[in-house]
């Protein structure tokens, strides 16, 4: 019995690591896929909120009149959390679609591609949330707290997982949750303070505004990146645990349906 534990823990450990290797070869593929995709690879992901954000500005400066100091970082920061959130959840929809192609050869853990997107898009993040911290540097709106700025991606990461994981659940079982998805990202741009501030909302609709979990990520992104005030940890919070209970939900349910989603996916 004694003999066989340090053996036991030995397996254990290696099976982690060699998990870890595979999610880690996965994730390379499919950033390589990514660049490979079209002539300017990667350069596309943040030209796409860098030019949403000059089309915000000219409208929300220009024909609006509602021009600040800070405008272009702000609206930059919401876009930013705004992509990352959408193209993670977004791309979860399929991400099962290249296990089942490989599953009718050999045996694929389901989770594993979900978990590669979820990575991919958050390195994509981190690299744009870099790209941002300098260009605030630039402009003279530099005010990022770096242990907040962490925080609250890693609150975003979490949800981010929980969110995929459920939502590839859902598509492998529901085809039409794809479109679905669709729609409920465009209304969500417009209702998650991508290009307004939360003083902005009537003072009694502000709680409900928050309990968005888009909204609540961009604002706190914002007060992280872009104020002294600091952050609701209270709020942050429970969005956070709100978020491990979903992932934690999302996983279980890949991991006990995984060798099932072949009767339901055609």
């Amino acid at each position: 019995m004694t003999r066989g534990t340090p053996e036991t823990t030995a397996d254990g450990k290696s099976s982690l690591l060699g998990s870890l290797q595979y999610l880690l070869h996965l994730t390379h593929v499919r950033m390589r896929q990514d660049v490979r995709a079209y002539s300017l690879g990667l350069v596309w992901w943040y030209l796409d909120p860098v030019i949403n954000t000059l089309v915000l500005y000219w409208v929300v400066a220009v024909v609006l009149g509602l021009r600040t100091d800070d405008m272009m970082i702000f609206l930059l920061t919401g876009l930013l959390m705004f992509r990352y959130l959408q193209g993670t959840i977004t791309q979860s929809c399929n991400s099962l679609n290249p296990a089942m192609t490989l599953s009718s050869r050999v045996y694929v853990p389901k989770l594993a591609f979900v978990l590669r997107d979820v990575l991919a898009e958050t390195l994509k993040f981190v690299i744009g949330v870099a790209f941002l911290l300098m260009l605030a540097l630039v402009l003279g709106n530099f005010h990022a707290s770096a242990l907040e700025v962490i925080a609250v991606i890693a609150v975003a990461v979490v949800f981010a997982t929980g969110a995929a994981t459920l939502v590839s659940f859902a598509s492998a079982l529901v085809r039409d949750v794809r479109p679905v998805i669709g729609y409920v990202f465009r209304a969500l741009f417009f209702l998650s303070g991508t290009f307004f501030a939360l003083d902005k909302v009537p003072e009694e609709w502000r709680t409900v505004f928050l309990l968005n979990p888009f909204a609540l990520l961009m604002h706190e992104f914002r007060l992280a990146v872009n104020s002294s005030q600091g952050l609701d940890w209270g709020l942050l919070g429970a969005l956070f645990l709100v978020s491990s209970i979903l992932t934690a939900i999302g996983v279980t349910a890949l991991v006990r349906f995984d060798r099932k989603f072949p009767k339901y996916m055609i």
